[in-house]
């Protein structure tokens, strides 16, 4: 089979070697340097007893309510920040927004594409063990459908 040798070097990827970008599994969320863990709640899940840096309050939550304390974000069950300043405020959103678009990016995957010859010729071998009237019954059923 040498058409394996062409499908080889087809392959879709973002473009940008995802290999280099891939986000460690050890790298937290930026936004968990503005607060201090106290103390984590139950076995499961990321809820944590925290204290935030800026406002000195305690608080709890998971990073989602750390993201919205810290970020501003209404209707999140954690009362916003009163001590930042809109540029620390900034600097905080930029970190976050480079952080999602990193891990969105880790998520990219390099996956071959099937060559049509190799398609064609899987169908062939199975289609070789039917009758030729199941085969045409096959046909006129794909054809209506």
């Amino acid at each position: 089979m040498n058409s394996q040798s062409e499908c080889d070097n087809v392959s879709s990827s973002s473009g940008n070697g995802s290999a280099n970008n891939s986000l460690s599994r050890t790298e937290e969320p930026p936004l968990w340097n503005y607060v201090i863990k106290l103390e984590k709640q139950g076995v499961a899940g990321g809820t944590w007893k925290f204290k935030c840096k800026l406002y000195n309050e305690r608080r709890q939550g998971s990073y989602s309510r750390v993201k919205a304390h810290l970020l501003g974000l209404k209707g999140h069950g954690i009362t916003l920040c009163k001590k930042e300043t809109t540029t620390e405020q900034l600097e905080m959103q930029r970190l976050e927004d480079e952080f999602e678009k990193k891990k969105s990016e880790s998520r990219l995957r390099e996956v071959p594409l099937a060559c049509e010859s190799e398609i064609e010729s899987d169908l062939k071998k199975r289609m070789s063990c039917f009758s030729p009237i199941i085969i045409v019954r096959l046909y006129d059923n794909l054809r209506e459908g």
